[in-house]
This record gives structure tokens, C-alpha cells and sequence, in this order.
């Protein structure tokens, strides 16, 4: 009989552990998991100018040797007065967000974007700061960096290229984007044999001949795309901060609407109301009902402004009312 029992633990102990292994996190999960590894006991503080972001952030978060990134991220600017207790926090990562996406990484927004290749920046440690400013915007609640290639986003995750899964799509330098048209456009072999410098200088190692334009454009597309490689293991060892890319590397498809483009929603009303959190007076007082009033008031007020708008069919100005509110251009996850 205790030999029954010992088995039955056992088997129990077995499938605790297999339910455990199979378990996939939730996307909230993961981002109450990153809050909880920031060390609220210490901070990371920078005084910076509002008027020259990204530059001066990434060059203020650079020198400040004396304070880890994996702190509480408190900020100042300069010439300004107040006390960051979270609103200064949330605008400064929603200003380095878009301007890190504008300075450092190129393509369509909705198709997503490459880092730009910069052999400067990569000398500089630039990718490295830009991946730290990542992982401190999506683990204190700025919004997070939904703009990336999804063959960047994977390699993030596992560290490597999936190089049949890379297509001329990916191609997001202008260079390369214009030189696979020309080569496209190419009527004959002579017409190719006068790209044949740039062509050469892809990669392309055998014959240059118009029945072979296939493997011609399929150099350039690895070209383009592969040189990025060590820009983008930078960028992945500035988001080792709070365990980000081990995250990433458990649940890549819960954590994907964090790095590429589709997924994130425009905030409406419903959106904004349950995210407030009114402070009232005393229950039952006079005061209190008055705010409440107010806060029903503003209720109304947005979801009107939806209604007219979509009548109108015309794009919702629900989001200019939360940017006002906020700062934030889109829904963050925190």
C-alpha cells in the first residue's frame, strides 16, 4: 500500500512538473513578470533636454555609470520644473520610442521596420543603449517597440537566421531596394553586366546572366539583410536587462505584439474610462457626487465623440483626447 502511494506521488509530482513545462504565459503574465525585475530600491535618473530626443537621452543613458538601467528610470528636463512620479517616465520612453524608430531603424511602419545599417552606431554601443531603452520602456510602462521585420523579431528570440524564410520584402535599405528593381528591369545579360560592379559587390560570385537573375536578386535580399546580424545581437544584449530576452526566447509567439507591427489597437472610450482611476472625495458627501457627475460627464462626452465621428466616417478623434491626457499615440500594454 505505501508502495501504491509512493507511486501515485509520483505520478502526480510528474504531471505537476509536464503541466508546468506546457504552460504558455499569457502577454500580461510576461509583462508583470519584467515589472517585477525592475529594482524599485534604487533609481536611474536623467536630466535631459525635451528638444533634442533621441540624441541627448541615448547620450545621458550612456554616461550615467554610477546607475544601472535596471533601476527605477526617474526623469527631469532641463529648464523644467516637477517631480517625476511616473507621467515624465511614460512621456520621455513614448518620445525615445518614436525617435529611436525614426534615427535608427527604417521601412514601413505597418510592414515593419530594419535597423539601418550603421557600422557608427554599432561601434558606438548605439544598438545597445536603443535595446535597454526597449526593455526599461516595456517593463515601466512606456509603450513598447512594435515596429520591427519579423525575421528581426526572430532572431531576437533565437539568436539566429531562418535565411530560407528572407525575401525581398525584408529588403528595407533604398540601395539594395533599388538595385534588385534595375536587376528586375533588366531586359538582357548586357543590361545586367552593366549593374555588374554593384552585383559583385552583394556577394554574387558566379555567372551574370539573365537566366540567372533569380540567384542574382537572392544575393542582394542576403546581403542587405545578413550584414545587419551583428547590429541586431547588440540591440538583443542591451534587452538582456529584467530577463527580456529569455522572455522572448520561451514565448516568442505570446511576445510578439510587442516587437512587430499588427497587433497593437488605437485607444477609444471604453479604453480610456477603465483606465482612469478618479480620486473622490469622502463617500456620501456632496463633493463626491459632484465628481462622480464630472467623471459620468466625461464618459458621455467620449462616447459621443465616437458615435459623431463614425457617422461622419471620418477617423476617431479619441485618440488626440488620450494623447492630450497621456502622451501616448496607442493602447501600451501596462
Amino acid at each position: 500500500m505505501r508502495n501504491l502511494n509512493c507511486c501515485k506521488q509520483a505520478w502526480e509530482d510528474g504531471q505537476s512538473l509536464f503541466l508546468k513545462m506546457v504552460t504558455i504565459l499569457s502577454l500580461e503574465d510576461v509583462l508583470t513578470f519584467l515589472k517585477e525585475q525592475v529594482d524599485t530600491t534604487k533609481e536611474f535618473k536623467l536630466c535631459v533636454d525635451r528638444e533634442d530626443l533621441p540624441e541627448r537621452g541615448i547620450i545621458q543613458w550612456k554616461r550615467k555609470k554610477t546607475a544601472s538601467p535596471a533601476s527605477l528610470l526617474k526623469v527631469v528636463y532641463v529648464g523644467e520644473s516637477g517631480i517625476d512620479t511616473g507621467a515624465l517616465r511614460k512621456e520621455f520612453l513614448t518620445d525615445m520610442i518614436s525617435g529611436i524608430e525614426n534615427r535608427f531603424f527604417e521601412g514601413i511602419w505597418t510592414q515593419g521596420k530594419s535597423p539601418k545599417y550603421s557600422l557608427t552606431d554599432l561601434d558606438d554601443e548605439n544598438f545597445r543603449i536603443v535595446g535597454e531603452i526597449f526593455a526599461v520602456s516595456i517593463a515601466q510602462g512606456g509603450p513598447a517597440p512594435a515596429f520591427l521585420r519579423e525575421w528581426c523579431y526572430n532572431f531576437l528570440c533565437a539568436g539566429e537566421v531562418n535565411f530560407s524564410c528572407l525575401s525581398k520584402e525584408d529588403v528595407m535599405d533604398l540601395e539594395s531596394y533599388l538595385l534588385i528593381c534595375r536587376v528586375e528591369d533588366a531586359a538582357d545579360t548586357e543590361s545586367l553586366m552593366m549593374l555588374a560592379d554593384d552585383i559583385v559587390s552583394c556577394g554574387y560570385t558566379s555567372q551574370i546572366k539573365h537566366e540567372l537573375k533569380e540567384s542574382i536578386i537572392r544575393s542582394i535580399v542576403l546581403h542587405s539583410t545578413t550584414r545587419l546580424i551583428p547590429i541586431l545581437q547588440q540591440l538583443k544584449n542591451g534587452m538582456q536587462l529584467y530577463g527580456l530576452v529569455d522572455q522572448l526566447n520561451k514565448n516568442s509567439e505570446v511576445c510578439k505584439p510587442l516587437f512587430v507591427p499588427g497587433k497593437i489597437t488605437k485607444p477609444d472610450a471604453d479604453f480610456i474610462m477603465m483606465n482612469c482611476q478618479p480620486r473622490y472625495s469622502e463617500k456620501g458627501t456632496s463633493k463626491q457626487a459632484s465628481e462622480r457627475k464630472v467623471t459620468n460627464f466625461f464618459q458621455d462626452f467620449l462616447q459621443e465623440l465616437e458615435v459623431a465621428i463614425l457617422q461622419l466616417k471620418r477617423p476617431s478623434k479619441v485618440t488626440k483626447v488620450t494623447r492630450l491626457l497621456s502622451g501616448v499615440f496607442f493602447v501600451r500594454y501596462l
